[in-house]
């Protein structure tokens, strides 16, 4: 689970930067500054979902759930 917005780097970077080191990797953007934009960009790059915060507990163990089956 990653932030989109963080202090020192940008998310989209860090998705980047995962993908390149384990491309199979399931990464699920998590974010309170989304937009369509900011989820197709994370998508397109990798991203295997994108959530926006505030987000049930629940729906985000359900989608860490999907990602690890999907991983596997």
């Amino acid at each position: 689970v990653l932030d989109l917005k963080m202090e020192d780097m940008d998310g989209i970077e860090v998705l980047k930067m995962f993908k390149k080191m384990l491309p199979s990797m399931a990464v699920i953007m998590l974010t309170g500054h989304g937009s369509e934009h900011a989820a197709k960009t994370g998508i397109d790059c990798g991203a295997f979902d994108y959530l926006t915060k505030p987000c049930e507990f629940e729906e985000l163990l359900a989608k860490i759930r999907e990602a690890v089956e999907h991983e596997t």
